[in-house]
Order: C-alpha cells, then sequence, then structure tokens
C-alpha cells in the first residue's frame, strides 16, 4: 500500500496501542506550551502529517494529535499506511528524538522491541520483492535472559547504540517491571533528562545487575573481532606476527588459571589436540 495523504478530524482518531506505551507529554512543563504554541504557528497543513493506519489509529505523532485536539483544529494532515508498520515507525521515532537522552530513548524503544523486529522484517522481504537493494539484515530477537551477543550486537547496530547501553536500559525496564514505587519516583527523572540509566541503576542498588549484563557480553564476545578479521593473520610480516604472539604471551599469563585453561580447551579441540 501506497502512503495516502488525507486531511481528518482529529476527534475522529485514536493512538495505537502501541503509542499509548508511551508517557503522555508533560502538560505542566514548559516543552508542551512550547509545542503547541508552534502547531498553532505552523497550522494544520503545514505540519508534517501524522502517521495513520486504515482505520484511524495514530502509529506517529501522537503529541500532534493531543495538539490539534487541544487547538480544537477541524483537520488535521494524515498519512495512511499499513499497521503492520507500527513497530518500527514508532522505535525509529523514538531513536531520532533530540530532546531525550539516548539511554532514555532506548528504555522507551524496549517496549516496542518484538513488534519492531515484526516491522523492520516485513518492510526488508517488501524491498526484496520489489528489488530495493538496502543494507538491512534479518533480525533475531534477543532471549534478554541470555541475550546472544551477535543477536544484541545486530540490535544495536540498526539502532545505533553501544551494547553497554542496552544493557543498562534492559536493567532498568526490568527493574521497573518489578519495582512500581521506584518506576514512579524514577522513570520521570529519567525521560526528563535529570538522571541518566547508571544514575537510576545506582539509585535502586541496581549497578551491580549492569555491572554482570556488561561483563557477560564481553565473555559472551569471545574470538568474534578474530572471526571478522582472521583472514589478514597471513598478510601480516613474520616481524608483525612474532610481536603480536609476543603480546599474546604477556596477556595470556595475566589473565586467571581458570579462565586459560577454558581458553586452551577451546582451541585445542577445534585444532583436533
Amino acid at each position: 500500500m501506497e502512503p495516502t495523504v488525507l486531511f481528518k478530524d482529529p476527534f475522529e482518531l485514536r493512538l495505537h496501542r502501541l503509542q499509548r506505551l508511551l508517557p503522555d507529554p508533560d502538560r505542566k512543563g514548559t516543552e508542551w506550551p512550547a509545542f503547541v504554541d508552534a502547531m498553532q504557528a505552523a497550522g494544520p497543513r503545514e505540519i508534517p502529517p501524522i502517521i495513520i493506519t486504515p482505520d484511524g489509529q495514530v502509529m506517529d505523532g501522537g503529541w500532534r494529535l493531543r495538539a490539534a485536539k487541544e487547538l480544537e483544529w477541524p483537520q488535521i494532515k494524515c498519512e495512511v499506511q499499513p499497521e503492520e508498520r507500527a513497530g518500527v515507525l514508532i522505535v525509529e521515532t523514538l531513536l531520532h528524538r533530540k530532546q531525550m537522552t539516548r539511554g532514555a530513548v532506548v528504555y522507551l524503544a524496549l517496549r516496542f522491541q518484538e513488534e519492531f523486529l515484526a516491522a523492520a522484517e516485513t518492510r526488508r522481504l517488501s524491498n526484496l520483492r520489489k528489488g530495493i537493494k538496502t543494507r538491512e539484515i534479518p533480525l533475531k530477537s534477543p532471549n534478554c535472559s541470555n541475550c546472544s551477543s551477535e543477536t544484541v550486537l545486530a540490535l544495536c547496530q540498526r539502532w545505533g547504540i553501544a551494547e553497554r547501553t542496552y544493557h543498562q536500559a534492559r536493567a532498568v525496564f526490568q527493574l521497573f517491571s518489578k519495582r512500581p514505587d521506584l518506576k514512579k519516583e524514577l522513570e520521570p527523572q529519567l525521560l526528563s533528562g535529570e538522571k541518566n540509566l547508571w544514575n537510576v541503576l545506582s539509585a535502586a542498588g541496581g549497578a551491580d545487575t549492569d555491572q554482570s549484563g556488561r561483563i557477560l557480553g564481553v565473555f559472551k564476545a569471545g574470538l568474534r573481532s578474530f572471526v571478522k578479521y582472521g583472514d589478514e593473520w597471513k598478510k601480516l610480516s613474520r616481524e608483525d606476527r612474532k610481536a603480536i604472539e609476543a603480546k599474546w604471551r604477556e596477556d595470556a599469563a595475566a589473565l586467571p588459571q581458570d579462565l586459560r585453561n577454558a581458553i586452551a580447551d577451546v582451541l585445542l579441540e577445534e585444532v583436533g589436540a
């Protein structure tokens, strides 16, 4: 379905179920009145269209819809797109919000992770059928009880974030799920930028949780850089190889014995010793 632009009565529209998972704008703060004033100055024909489903559910542009209702506009510009794109639209809009910290954006985006993955795959396959070449790759869903380094890395690359940010955001997300009292107290400070992810975890005594996730990610990364650049080894000079091997021996000597044994066991098994 190609996007269709039209004008509709704001009061005939409703927020998509995924949009309702996002926090309402802070109407008592200074940002909301400024946003409404800017909308009023631009007028209904000049603002970017809100994106709706064919049956009038708003997938992107929740703030614009609220402002249009507050301004009592009779019409607002809309763009109709298939509902299966909702996850991608919401997450990608979040990732481009400049007024929020990266950590807060990722924390919110986790609410839509599965919908984003499904919508991204639908879009990728649609592009392939149309013969459109993109850099999109298939994305798997991270099993966050035992996050795969490769799947988390692929998702982080798509979102343009560091793995550490993902693990911190996941820790905060899980913390707030278990502790509604902390969510009520700390979530507004996270979304306003008053606190970052690390501040929230520290305030809740959860910094160790984040540290554990980060360390787990380090070990799961394993020999990934060698796998990626392994073919370059044979291109190095004899002198460079000897220098690198000497550095490896130095680093290996500093490792705990049980970790050295684990690495040695894997390597010996692979070479058939």
